[in-house]
C-alpha cells in the first residue's frame, strides 16, 4: 500500500510561503507511480498550485514525461533521463530543483524516480544546495 504524503488544503502555511515543496515518489517498476503523480498533480492544481514535475528514468528516452505532457498540459515537465538520481544523476537532480526554486514559478515540485532509485539518498541529495550549503526546502516524501 501506498503512505500519503503531507498536503496542503487551501493556502500553504505561512512557514512555507515562498519556498518549493518537494515531494518525492518512489517505488518498484509498475507499482504505479506515474498514476500516483499525475492524481497528485490534479488535486494541486484543482486547488490553483503552480505545479512542475522532473521525472528520471534509466533509458535516455523518458516515457512518462511524454505522458505526463499530453496529459496534463498545466505541469511544467522536466526530465531527468538515462541514469538515476539517487546515485550517479544526483548532481543534476540537485542542479534542476534548485533552478526551479530560484525562478519562483512553481509551488509544488513532484519527482518521480526510477524504480531501482532509493528514497532515502535522493532526499539526502535535496537537502544539500548546489554550493555544497544546506538547502532550506520543505521535503515531504511518499513510499510504497
Amino acid at each position: 500500500g501506498l503512505l500519503w504524503i503531507r498536503m496542503h488544503r487551501g493556502p500553504p502555511p505561512p512557514s512555507s510561503l515562498g519556498k518549493l515543496q518537494i515531494c518525492v515518489v518512489s517505488g518498484f517498476y509498475g507499482t504505479g507511480k506515474t498514476t500516483v503523480i499525475r492524481q497528485i498533480a490534479l488535486q494541486l492544481l484543482s486547488q490553483s498550485y503552480r505545479v512542475a514535475m522532473l521525472i528520471n528514468s534509466l533509458s535516455e528516452v523518458v516515457v512518462d514525461a511524454d505522458i505526463i505532457r499530453k496529459e496534463i498540459p498545466q505541469v511544467q515537465v522536466f526530465e531527468c533521463g538515462f541514469g538515476c538520481v539517487c546515485c550517479t544523476l544526483q548532481r543534476d537532480l540537485v542542479e534542476k530543483v534548485h533552478l526551479i526554486a530560484l525562478a519562483g514559478s512553481h509551488d509544488y515540485l513532484i519527482i518521480e524516480s526510477t524504480g531501482e532509485a532509493l528514497p532515502s539518498s535522493i532526499v539526502r541529495g535535496l537537502a544539500i544546495n548546489p554550493n555544497g550549503s544546506s538547502a532550506d526546502k520543505s521535503i515531504s516524501t511518499l513510499f510504497e
